[in-house]
């Protein structure tokens, strides 16, 4: 059940990040539309993850923030995320 509804989430997050996409000026140089590609998404998750999320970080989009590698977040959860480039 938390599966399926993860995948909803990402499919909504990846569906509204390329609508927001989609709104790219077509002329613009390849730098610019790769940051608007990236804000995109991130605006994306934030509004997911504002209406849907359990955790406090709701209220910011879903932003944790920076956080130091060991003693703030759950060990599986820094271990992952600091494995990524």
């Amino acid at each position: 059940a938390v599966a399926a509804r993860l995948k909803e989430h990402k499919a909504e997050i990846v569906k509204r990040a390329s609508d927001l996409a989609a709104k790219i000026d077509p002329n613009a140089d390849p730098v610019t539309k790769a940051k608007a590609k990236i804000e995109a998404t991130e605006n994306a998750f934030a509004e997911v993850a504002t209406r849907v999320s359990e955790c406090p970080s709701k209220k910011n989009g879903g932003d944790l923030g920076f956080f130091p590698r060991i003693g703030v977040m759950v060990e599986g959860f820094s271990a992952t995320a600091f494995s990524l480039e």
